[in-house]
């Protein structure tokens, strides 16, 4: 079984509270700037902008970094050094569910703009929310900073891969389960390529989707691993 990453260093610190306070003030500040000032006509049907990967991912991060936040004052409050179940809410959150997201969306965004800017981006898109611009970046480039820098400066105890892979097949197939839901209420897939799919070619998307995932939340563990190095006194205890 895989041993999940453990160090001795502190889990909650005043730094880790105002890295996940900045973060979420930022966070809440671009969904309530975003959402009162850009209105696309794709959002106006069943699942509206929670139909897209990229808004969910906001709400993830916002979520998260609300909840560690909350955990990490309260544990500076009591003056606790000890792991309690809310931290380990936190770094499931923080280590998983955050840094997957935050880094998935970012990478794909503009991988694919390089490929095909007007695939993902169209001009009818650009005139409301220039790809170079505050809101676009706020969804698609900060998420990818936030999450890398919360892995390198607070140290989650990451899930094991058994979990990792759990977690991903989880994230994969719902987040597919509701595509499919908006699908039916609307007649067509959020993402319009997805209309084109075979259910061969479906299930092949969903299986890369999964592994995908996977791969981002090994990515963010090893990361950690390099960062805050098990002592060798705890390996030789898990061993």
């Amino acid at each position: 079984m895989a041993k999940t990453i453990e160090h001795d260093y502190p889990s909650v610190t005043v730094r880790s509270f105002l890295l996940h306070l900045t973060t979420f003030l930022w966070q809440l500040y671009g969904m309530y700037k975003y959402h009162g000032a850009i209105n696309l006509p794709m959002f106006i049907n069943y699942g509206g902008r929670l139909k897209f990967l990229t808004q969910l991912t906001a709400c993830v991060v916002l979520l998260s970094t609300g909840i560690a936040t909350l955990v990490d004052f309260v544990h500076l409050v009591i003056g606790s050094s000890k792991r309690s179940f809310m931290i380990v809410i936190r770094d499931e959150l923080m280590s998983f569910w955050c840094y997957t997201t935050g880094s998935f969306v970012p990478i794909m965004y503009w991988g694919i703009v390089m490929v095909d800017p007007h695939g993902i981006h169209p001009p009818v898109i650009e005139k409301l929310m220039p790809m170079r611009g505050w809101h676009n970046n706020f969804l698609h480039t900060a998420p990818f900073f936030f999450a890398n820098i919360c892995i390198l400066f607070v140290n989650y105890e990451h899930a094991g891969v058994k979990r990792a892979l759990v977690n991903a097949i989880l994230l994969g197939t719902g987040y597919t389960a509701w595509m499919y839901k908006c699908k039916t209420m609307n007649g067509k897939w959020p993402y319009p390529f997805l209309d084109k799919f075979t259910m061969k070619q479906l299930t092949v998307f969903i299986l890369c989707s999964n592994l995908l995932f996977f791969i981002m939340a090994l990515i963010g563990r090893k990361i950690a691993s390099l960062k805050w190095k098990v002592p060798s006194h705890e390996i030789s205890k898990n061993k």
